[in-house]
């Protein structure tokens, strides 16, 4: 958290603030937050360049540049990109601030450190390099059922679906949430092992899940009071009020009545329904 839909809502915060654009200073106060290059480098591959785009593949942002160089932002758990005023208070857990030409700015905050920033080259495709081993991205690439259901397969002989949806190789964007709500609007228990998964029901999946992606991107995203989610104004998502299963262990299941069920597949806490989920 976030996954695709928050990062979207977020993207398309920042089109219009970002987009042309011009970068007049960068500061940088925690290590964890910008680790895959020396802060200097971050700082100057930022500094003076015009911001020309913003898109997201996956769960990542791609602030574009005019250069060859883009802006990648990874929020994992609980970052969060602002926009601000330099004459807002500094929000704790603040790590860096990009300031613009206009007098505003683009803070990035992680109480929990997992999330990151960084400056990539790009290559022909304007995909930044680190990026390269993505699948396609969940939403915006087209995929055919066909080609869903031997991804899914992928060789894959003891992994569940589950795993597989989790797999950022194998399709960009999906993470806990999302893939408990797909796999239980498509009927399908998330401990099936995912060579077990026939064509029509790897359909149902890619169906569901689509449908259920871009709901929450309507929505805003999925937000929770223990959890670091919020566009970049600091509003909270409204979809959690629509989640069939998730974070609902214990509650009824909206279909059958039977209590949903919390187990833990691929090393991730998850919610479903023994009864709907074949």
């Amino acid at each position: 958290m976030p996954e695709l839909p928050e990062v979207e809502t977020v993207r398309r915060d920042l089109v219009p603030f970002l987009t042309g654009r011009t970068v007049h200073a960068v500061s940088v106060s925690r290590d964890r937050a910008v680790r895959r290059q020396p802060h200097p480098d971050f700082i100057a591959a930022l500094r003076g360049r015009r911001l020309t785009d913003v898109r997201r593949h996956g769960k990542f942002l791609i602030v574009d540049l005019d250069s060859d160089d883009a802006l990648v932002v990874h929020l994992r758990m609980s970052g969060q990109l602002r926009v601000a005023s330099p004459r807002d208070d500094l929000a704790k857990h603040t790590h860096v601030v990009i300031d613009l030409d206009n007098e505003s700015q683009l803070r990035f905050l992680d109480p929990r450190t997992f999330g990151e920033m960084f400056v990539d080259e790009v290559d022909a495709g304007r995909r930044p390099l680190a990026l390269r081993g993505l699948g396609p991205d969940a939403v915006n690439d087209k995929l055919s059922a066909s080609a869903f259901h031997q991804m899914i397969l992928g060789g894959r002989t003891t992994s569940t679906v589950k795993a597989a949806l989790l797999d950022q190789t194998t399709l960009a964007g999906v993470g806990n949430l999302y893939a408990d709500e797909a796999l239980f609007a498509a009927g399908v228990h998330p401990k099936r092992l995912a060579a077990s998964i026939m064509g029509a029901e790897a359909a149902a999946i890619l169906k569901a899940l689509r449908r259920i992606l871009l709901a929450a991107i309507k929505a805003r995203g999925s937000s929770f009071p223990d959890e670091g989610y919020v566009d970049a104004y600091g509003k909270p998502g409204g979809f959690a009020l629509r989640h069939q299963v998730y974070g609902r262990a214990g509650q009824a299941c909206p279909r059958c009545g039977n209590a949903i069920e919390k187990t833990v597949v691929a090393q991730r806490g998850t919610h479903f329904c023994r009864r709907c989920q074949a």
